[in-house]
């Protein structure tokens, strides 16, 4: 063959790399530990009396976590990535992802667990209408 494409080689062809080189999402062997207490976590989020959707949440946040700390949890890279959460994204959203890593951190035993703090959620200020405000405003367009 000359210039044209060439054949993909089939699933267990000896030329074909193991599965997970080509992208596929798949997790490095040698954290095997880590990656079964994420599935016991897992497990016992299932059996939390919370939403289907609260649950998938818990699951996602913890293992973009885990992704993205390459599933090597020291100190530096956890609150490098906590802090990440908090710049990243709004205040109700990073605490949300913050309380499901700490959770899994805590199932772990992590040293870090305890000292994770949850951020405030700032207060939305109430906007109160006086009736007089309202007069006011009639009056100055005329109605």
């Amino acid at each position: 063959m000359s210039g044209g494409c060439r054949a993909r080689p089939k699933a267990g062809d000896s030329r074909s790399p193991p599965v997970g080189v080509r992208g596929f999402k798949s997790h490095p062997p040698h954290h095997a530990h880590l990656i079964n207490q994420y599935h016991d976590f897992l497990k016992l989020i299932k059996l939390k009396d919370i939403s289907d959707k609260e649950k998938k949440r818990y699951a996602t946040a913890v293992d973009n976590f885990l992704a993205e700390l390459s599933y090597t949890l020291n100190d530096e890279k956890v609150i490098s990535y906590i802090n990440r959460l908090k710049s990243r994204y709004a205040p109700s959203t990073a605490r949300k992802r913050i309380i499901y890593i700490r959770a899994f951190l805590k199932h772990i035993n992590h040293p870090l667990a305890d000292k994770i703090e949850i951020p405030k959620v700032p207060k939305k200020r109430k906007v109160v209408i006086k009736p007089e405000h309202v007069k006011d405003v009639i009056q100055e367009k005329g109605f």
